[in-house]
């Protein structure tokens, strides 16, 4: 498995694509962390998922992107989550981050190079640990109810290591009554 996908080279008039799309029938679950994708300097790269699950189907999927490798400036990114449950949007998410101007703005990302994302889908026969509800672990660290039984996860830090830190953080925070030797509890 890769350590990490490398987006350089793609001018923004003709973006470089990474599409993924997973249909999960019904009684069906995916644990899914695709490698992190680098951001290079001068790139321009659009990433979405389109994931449709069945009512009664599972999904964790997480994704991080690195603006930029080291002591260089970040490459532009279009990040865009279409995912539906049982044919209904449970999350449309664009997150557009390819305007320079815009990433060099303090306010914008306030330095901040790596955007961490998670999504879990709790099975709803399952006696699940998963309590969806909303944490705030700091302004760049949250996780918001989507419903009964969905959360996204959203983490903008400085490194890899802290982004992964405040995911998992934020992952036991929905889930109280695990272990952390549980691998869907991390």
């Amino acid at each position: 498995m890769p350590v990490a996908a490398i987006a350089q080279g793609c001018a923004p008039a003709d973006p470089g694509r990474l599409i993924t799309r997973v249909r999960i029938a019904a009684s069906g679950s995916l644990v899914a962390t695709p490698p992190p994708l680098v951001a290079c300097e001068g790139s321009s790269t659009e990433v979405a998922l389109e994931a449709a699950l069945e009512a009664d189907a599972a999904l964790d999927w997480s994704e991080v992107v690195v603006l930029g490798r080291s002591a260089e400036n970040a490459g532009g990114v279009l990040l865009s989550w279409h995912v539906s449950v049982d044919g209904r949007p449970l999350l449309l998410q664009s997150v557009d981050i390819r305007d320079p101007a815009m990433l060099s703005w303090p306010g914008m990302i306030q330095r901040r190079r790596v955007v961490a994302t998670r999504l879990i889908v709790g099975d709803p026969h399952e006696e699940s640990p998963l309590v969806p509800r909303t944490v705030v672990r700091s302004p760049f660290a949250v996780a918001q109810q989507l419903n009964h039984r969905a959360v996204l996860l959203s983490v903008l830090a400085s490194d890899a290591l802290t982004a992964g830190f405040e995911l998992g953080e934020l992952a036991r925070a929905i889930r109280p009554k695990c272990s952390r030797s549980r691998s869907l509890c991390n």
